[in-house]
């Protein structure tokens, strides 16, 4: 460190001084003190959670320490939106500060996305003139059927589109679908690659100028790499050749968020559609026998008759039948992968079978990785059987604690973890996450901080929670009842309100019945429901419209940040509890009763902890917001585990008598009307 009077000497005093260089720039304490507890984990190389309230400046509280440390950093979000804010508004802001404060620290960043969200310069030079093997080959991974006819609008609308995509094409320096014009799913489809369809960088034509490899090579030389939580999970896994490259400290932002995502890539999925467009690559490969292919093809049809005989949910043992079927399937597609290889590699070959034959390759070990674990009756694999929209039935497998495979993958990269978002803690207690995350057995230490929310709770927010002795519970016989309540109760406090209000239901069928039944009794309100348009676009209008309603599911029970009037009032309908029946969670819950702990407490109402705690957080956003957080589920009240809930709420004071908080609901909507 420089001995000069100025030099800055610890991470708390970067931050002090980038920090005065906003007009009327103030050091938060919870800031402040995020800052030194990160700086402290990197420069010992411990773990560390970090709760940090709506407020408390997270983003800049963990970039401000990498950046004093020089820490080779991977920043992963959940959502695209903060991964994108971070780069296009937090570094540039933080790269002119140095310049200012301390010229002679200096880092570069990134943003890395999936491949599929990148312009593939292939799939846009064979538009129109594949073979048609080729165009099966393509086309056998595609959703929806992506022909149009030409004179109908909607061809008409595809194809000013695509045309609108190529002229981009021409000019873009990234690629990167966020700075691309507006096109549907299905057009961009035609026009990117996913990790299965691409034949790799080697084989592909287009391989030296490829927008997804180019935003690959250049994470893999920055000092920081932002990028989000399913990138990061199969980059773990990976035995070489990470995109990600040699990194110290992984920050995970959005935490809660972590396992879904971990379960999610390091578990399976097979069905008689996948072994379907399976069979429709391999037969692109002329090198294949008819046999092999074949092979495929069989199991395929014998793959729902199978499964069908299978109870749907968990699968605890391989039925017989079950177990040869998955054999077969592994052994067509090994003999599959070796042929297909060979021909990959084979430089004699033309370059369109090296290119088939490397995405047949990559198409087999999706299909034999899958055989593989859902043959794995082990402990620490869960596997369970789900019927799918079309009523054919999917084998489903995944880790039993996602724990263990993060902790062992990072320490293999000698890397340090620190997690952070507004809610870890379950019961105000950072125990169970801590134990989920395995960082209780592994061999780095690790350390908890929750840092105290900049909002005063008591003056700008109030919670309401139902008195039992007059409104329903949502279980058992009363079930019905307590439906029909929830709709009453939000017709009387949006009403009071005058609107301004979200509505947060645990199903799509209770927001469909409550945005129903609030049309018909508010007729003059503007009452939006979520599907009923994108998202974006029903969120703009809740902003701009003060006194409408949005009324949704699981999809805005977090991520979503209105600040103002415009959101005064949560109606949350009951405590977002999982199905009982639900697989994974079924699973968990019991091996932790067989390790002796509460599988209850452990599994339902930590996920359901975290979830209302970040239901409940939609409110207050800023140091103006004010309102009212309705939880209809007396529970909270009157079980010791949602009593144990409200320990993780904001400190906000909690009502129960309905009269009081409708008159003060009233106040403040009548107050906000007349600015």
């Amino acid at each position: 460190m420089s001995s000069d009077n100025n030099a800055i000497e610890t991470p708390v005093e970067l931050l002090t001084k980038i920090i005065s260089l906003k007009p009327g720039g103030e050091v938060r304490s919870q800031q402040a003190e995020a800052v030194a507890k990160i700086g402290e984990a990197i420069a010992e190389t411990n773990n560390l959670l970090v709760e940090a309230p709506t407020g408390s400046g997270k983003t800049i509280g963990y970039m401000v320490p990498v950046i004093f440390h020089g820490a080779k950093a991977v920043i992963s979000t959940a959502t695209k939106q903060l991964s994108e804010q971070i780069v296009n508004v937090d570094v540039p802001f933080l790269q002119k500060a140095l310049r200012e404060v301390d010229p002679t620290r200096k880092f570069t960043a990134s943003l890395l996305k999936g491949r599929d969200n990148y312009y593939c310069l292939a799939k846009a030079d064979e538009q129109g003139k594949l073979s048609d093997d080729a165009n099966s080959l393509f086309g056998a991974l595609d959703i929806e059927n992506t022909k149009a006819s030409p004179t109908s609008a909607k061809g008409k609308e595809m194809a000013r589109e695509m045309k609108a995509l190529e002229n981009w094409a021409d000019t873009t320096k990234t690629g990167d679908r966020s700075e691309a014009p507006a096109v549907s799913d299905q057009v961009w489809r035609q026009y990117s690659s996913s990790t299965a369809e691409c034949p790799g960088k080697k084989v592909c034509p287009f391989g030296e100028s490829c927008f997804a490899e180019f935003a690959r090579d250049k994470a893999r030389k920055v000092d920081v790499v932002i990028t989000n939580h399913a990138v990061v999970a199969h980059d773990l896994m990976a035995e070489e050749n990470s995109l990600l490259g040699e990194r110290d400290t992984f920050i995970f932002d959005e935490l809660h968020e972590l396992d879904n995502y971990l379960s999610s890539a390091w578990g399976t999925r097979l069905s008689a559609k996948m072994l379907k467009d399976g069979h429709k690559v391999f037969k692109t490969l002329p090198e294949l026998k008819e046999e092999d292919v074949d092979e495929i093809e069989k199991m395929g049809k014998k793959f729902n008759g199978v499964v069908n005989s299978i109870e749907e949910g968990l699968m605890e043992s391989t039925p017989h039948l079950l177990g040869q079927l998955l054999s077969r399937i592994y052994g067509a597609c090994a003999k599959i992968i070796a042929k297909a290889q060979k021909s990959a590699q084979d430089k004699e070959e033309r370059e369109n079978i090296r290119k088939i034959a490397s995405v047949v390759v990559k198409k087999a070990n999706e299909i034999l990785e899958a055989a593989q674990m859902l043959l794995d009756d082990g402990p620490g694999t869960v596997r369970w059987v789900t019927i799918q929209e079309d009523e054919t039935r999917a084998l489903n497998a995944a880790p039993l604690r996602v724990g263990p495979q993060l902790q062992q993958a990072l320490e293999t990269r000698n890397a340090t973890m620190i997690g952070t978002s507004a809610t870890i803690r379950v019961s105000g207690k950072f125990e169970i996450p801590v134990h989920n995350l395995d960082l209780d057995t592994s061999v780095t230490p690790y350390k908890t901080v929750a840092l105290d929310s900049p909002f005063d709770y008591a003056k700008q927010a109030m919670i309401y929670i139902p008195d039992a002795n007059s409104f329903p519970a949502p279980v058992g016989q009363e079930r019905k009842e307590h439906a029909e309540a929830v709709k009453k109760e939000a017709e009387e406090l949006i009403r009071a309100m005058n609107g301004r209000a979200l509505g947060l239901f645990t199903t799509t069928a209770s927001a469909r019945d409550n945005a129903a039944y609030l049309r018909k009794k508010l007729p003059k309100m503007n009452i939006l429901l979520q599907g009923d348009a994108p998202l974006s676009q029903l969120i703009e209008e809740f902003k701009k419209d003060e006194n409408s309603v949005l009324l949704g599911t699981m999809g805005i029970w977090h991520g979503l940040d209105v600040v103002g009037p415009a959101l005064s009032l949560v109606i949350i309908d009951k405590i977002p509890f999982k199905p009982q029946s639900d697989p994974l969670s079924k699973a968990r819950r019991q091996a932790a009763e067989e390790a002796g702990r509460n599988g209850f407490m452990d599994i339902d109402v930590a996920d359901a902890n975290v979830m209302l705690s970040q239901g409940v957080g939609r409110l207050v956003r800023s140091k103006g917001d004010k309102g009212i957080i309705a939880i209809l589920d007396t529970r909270l009240a009157t079980k010791p585990y949602g009593r144990s809930m409200l320990k993780s709420m904001p400190p906000a004071k909690i009502f129960q008598d309905k009269k009081t908080v409708i008159n003060a609901a009233k106040r403040l909507g009548d107050s906000l009307d007349k600015k």
